[in-house]
């Protein structure tokens, strides 16, 4: 019990930069090692509807799914998921995941309008005397770890670390994005 404590009280200490240093994707490994075709999207919500079509061009593309990070078709998050990322302006991004045994269709983790919010478009990634740019967005294929770099608030970026929890992501940590990679 007394050891309990004192790691709880470790931990409640700890700078966010150390938090979010530990917070790494084999940390969050995942079971699940999906192959073979991906499930057709059944849109249950409205606004995925809207984006059905744009994400079904994307799947049949041979890597329409992915983006210069994830070069791969089929799963590329957390065993079974794919995160699909839809162009929408300058800058503009949407996303969904789609799980790819049942073909049900996600919001991501966080969107323009705030954490869980029911939207698909992602916040923009803005600092202080820049030009709003697209977020970036990092996950691995065998991990249930997702890492977003945004700003809900025009020039505060923040690093938020969201991990997928079967159906649904929780929000672990978020830390100030400290480096402008622009300057």
């Amino acid at each position: 019990m007394t050891l309990s404590i004192a790691v709880l009280l470790a931990s409640l200490s700890l700078e966010p930069s150390a938090v979010a240093e530990k917070l790494r994707f084999d940390d969050y490994p995942t079971d699940e090692r999906r192959r073979g075709p991906i499930a057709i999207p059944r849109p249950l919500l409205p606004r995925h509807t809207l984006v059905s079509l744009e994400l079904q061009a994307a799947l049949e593309e041979p890597n329409g799914a992915v983006d210069g990070e994830h070069e791969r078709s089929g799963p590329n998050f957390a065993g079974y998921m794919v995160v699909v990322r839809l162009a929408c302006g300058a800058p503009c991004m949407r996303m969904v995941l789609l799980d790819s045994r049942t073909g049900r269709v996600f919001d991501p983790p966080i969107t323009h309008t705030g954490i869980g919010a029911p939207n698909l478009d992602l916040p923009l990634l803005s600092f202080p005397h820049s030009v709003p740019m697209n977020p970036h967005v990092d996950f691995r294929r065998n991990s249930r770890l997702m890492i977003v770099k945004a700003s809900l608030t025009l020039g505060h970026p923040l690093t938020y670390y969201f991990l997928w929890e079967r159906d649904h992501w929780r929000l672990l940590h978020r830390t100030p994005v400290t480096t402008n990679p622009w300057e």
